[in-house]
């Protein structure tokens, strides 16, 4: 008869060493993981607590925090209103989950992004990751089309996440293996408009373009490389002409990261048929990204 498991206990993990973490990493989670933390200089020191932009570990060393959490953290660690409202919202026993009850938050959510966005981008879909909502706005734009287009474009070095089909999307050595992944995809070189213009010839036929969708980061994560506003605006008319789904994927750079609330947002009047951010939109406490469409594509 199968012995009862000893689960480790909120108390009990709180009191584990340096030491015995590492070993449940190797046990149990991964164990190249565990040699890339160790060359961290803080990389046998646990955190104690976090706050703003300061780490504290459990012998006392403050550490200036320069990460952001990789785009997560534009409120810092434990931002007090963050904390309060989410305080606020478990004690007065709201309810988070369900899926038969309209959620006056999601409805107060959604209208609050339309507020803040151009145009005509006003219907909004919630997913976890950005890869998700990647995935996402690519099914919405084949099904715009009723699935009579086949092709996707995305740029030469572009990121969209590492899932099956996110990770075909993206033009980065950070996929570094050959997965399978959604077929109709083609790329062109990023901010060239001429290397658009040719790749989109080619998937033009008597019947018209073949291409449902452009998915474009408007500043490359990968390289910090932004698009100019000539191209961003050429790629606009190029989409407009042949009935394209214009994608901008500001998963990395949305939420104030380059000056602007959306770095597309800088060029007045040049709005995607489809918006796509994440990270920070959760205040570093919820794992959720957006996708927020114009009313037409939705």
């Amino acid at each position: 008869m199968r012995a009862e498991p000893h689960l480790i206990s909120i108390d009990e993990v709180e009191s584990l060493s340096i030491d015995d973490v590492c070993a449940l990493y190797e046990k149990y989670i991964s164990t190249a993981q565990t040699r890339t933390y160790s060359r961290f200089a803080f990389g046998r020191e646990l955190a104690a607590t976090a706050e703003g932009c300061y780490i504290t570990t459990r012998d006392g060393r403050r550490i200036l925090d320069g990460t952001g959490g990789i785009g997560v953290l534009n409120h810092g660690h434990n931002h007090p209103r963050i904390l309060a409202a989410r305080r606020k919202f478990q004690e007065d026993l709201r309810m988070e989950v369900h899926k038969a009850f309209h959620s006056p938050y999601l409805a107060a959510l959604s209208a609050n992004v339309a507020a803040v966005l151009p145009g005509d981008l006003n219907h909004s879909y919630f997913p976890n990751s950005g890869a998700e909502a990647v995935e996402s706005a690519v099914k919405m734009a084949y099904k715009y089309h009723q699935g009579k287009r086949s092709f996707v474009l995305h740029s030469d070095i572009s990121f969209h996440g590492k899932l099956l089909g996110s990770g075909g999307l993206t033009g980065s050595s950070e996929v570094g293996f050959d997965f399978p992944t959604i077929a109709g995809r083609d790329s062109f070189v990023y901010n060239d408009l001429d290397s658009v213009r040719r790749v989109l010839d080619k998937h033009t036929g008597p019947a018209g373009s073949d291409v449902y969708a452009i998915i474009i980061e408007p500043i490359n994560v990968s390289s910090m490389k932004p698009c100019s506003e000539d191209f961003l605006r050429g790629l606009r008319a190029l989409c407009d002409d042949l009935d394209i789904v214009l994608i901008f994927d500001e998963v990395y750079s949305g939420w104030g990261k380059t000056g602007d609330l959306f770095y597309f947002m800088r060029m007045e009047g040049l709005i995607p048929d489809i918006l796509l951010y994440a990270k920070s939109f959760g205040g570093g406490k919820a794992s959720i990204s957006g996708l927020t469409a114009r009313s037409h594509v939705f």
